[in-house]
């Protein structure tokens, strides 16, 4: 059974032992990207008000001094880096994507060390008021300068946010 109140199971929709490892593809196009992506122990959904997902994809994703990224690209390894929530149905995934250079995809088991250690910060970090309200303003921002919407998308997308 997945993992939710509605499906009635409390065991994981995915398990570590049903795979962990090192998957490597050759792609159709030219693109250097590396993927670390795993289950959340806890369904997001029902914390949308607190949104800590969206907390830990601002604080990853950020491309300040300091940052992952900013690391990254000290050591000559990335150029860009993304990260977030995804909801599936009852369990959600996080997901950080790095795009590499190709000193980067010569030096990957460095990127993911990198990439384990910040996390490992983060975690070990209290919660960050200017975070919090960087966020807060950078989505009245983007509220306030989006381009006008039919009602029903509006409407659409304002109820996913509360997701």
């Amino acid at each position: 059974a997945l993992r939710g109140d509605r499906h009635g199971g409390e065991e994981p929709a995915i398990k570590a032992s049903d795979f962990a490892g090192l998957t490597l593809r050759v792609p159709s196009k030219d693109k250097r990207t590396i993927a670390f992506a795993w289950q959340l122990p806890q369904y997001q959904v029902p914390l949308w008000a607190s949104k800590p997902g969206a907390y830990a994809s601002h604080i990853i994703g950020h491309e300040g001094e300091g940052s992952l990224l900013s690391a990254l690209k000290a050591k000559g390894f990335a150029t860009a880096l993304s990260a977030g929530v995804d909801d599936f149905g009852c369990f959600s995934h996080f997901e950080i994507e790095v795009t590499l250079t190709e000193q980067g995809l010569d030096h990957v088991e460095e990127v993911g060390e990198l990439i384990f250690s910040y996390l490992r910060l983060v975690r070990a970090s209290e919660v960050q008021s200017w975070v919090l309200d960087e966020m807060k303003q950078l989505r009245e921002v983007k509220f306030q300068f989006a381009d006008d919407k039919q009602p029903y998308d509006l409407v659409s997308t304002l109820a996913r946010n509360l997701q």
